[in-house]
């Protein structure tokens, strides 16, 4: 049964499938389309051409104070915002974080969330990316995209979080393949940065 008036139903053809549509439909359909056009309510025919009515429906409208009204017969018209009426606008477009945003909800954002969205944090990731020049230190592989890893864990040394002798650069691949397995690879990582670092 159709829950809904108009609902598709699995197993039904559409009412012309495999007929041919009658000459006298195609004629009515063929001068509603024109009519249509003519009144300036079709934005143009299949093949792209544009209605010139368009244009004259559109003005009459604004006359008629269904637009927004443009030239003389705006009240703005040779007329300037005031300081104090700029500086609400201003403020009112500016994007709106906490208690001031509608969507929110009391703070329920996970520390972890906001620590890794802060700008502390996007400074530790450039400054280790830059250190290792945007190429994983596993693979080495220079087309990748690229994630700052914490070689001591995010959540179990918090003192270590912004430390850059902390993180490592690793493709998003290599870097899935260190999940659950850290404390295998904190001597590798490690060593690898010493190595650099002596090199340098």
């Amino acid at each position: 049964m159709k829950k809904n008036k108009g609902q598709f139903k699995k197993g039904n053809k559409p009412q012309w499938t495999g007929k041919k549509v009658p000459e006298d439909v195609k004629k009515k359909i063929s001068e509603s389309v024109k009519k249509a056009w003519e009144r300036g309510e079709l934005k143009g025919y299949p093949k792209g051409r544009p209605n010139p009515k368009i244009r004259e429906v559109r003005l009459k409208e604004v006359a008629e104070g269904k637009h927004n009204i443009f030239g003389e017969k705006n009240p703005m018209y040779g007329k300037k915002h005031s300081d104090e009426t700029l500086k609400k606008m201003r403020s009112s477009n500016k994007p709106r974080k906490g208690k001031l945003n509608n969507f929110w909800k009391g703070g329920i954002t996970p520390i972890n969330a906001k620590i890794r969205e802060s700008k502390e944090y996007k400074k530790w990731r450039n400054e280790v990316f830059k250190r290792d020049e945007y190429i994983c230190k596993m693979c080495y592989n220079k087309k990748r995209y690229v994630e700052a890893h914490h070689i001591k864990k995010f959540s179990e040394y918090p003192e270590l979080r912004f430390d850059v002798d902390n993180g490592i650069t690793l493709c998003r691949k290599c870097h899935n393949e260190t999940k659950h397995h850290e404390k295998k690879w904190e001597f590798f990582f490690e060593w690898t940065i010493n190595l650099r670092r002596h090199l340098a």
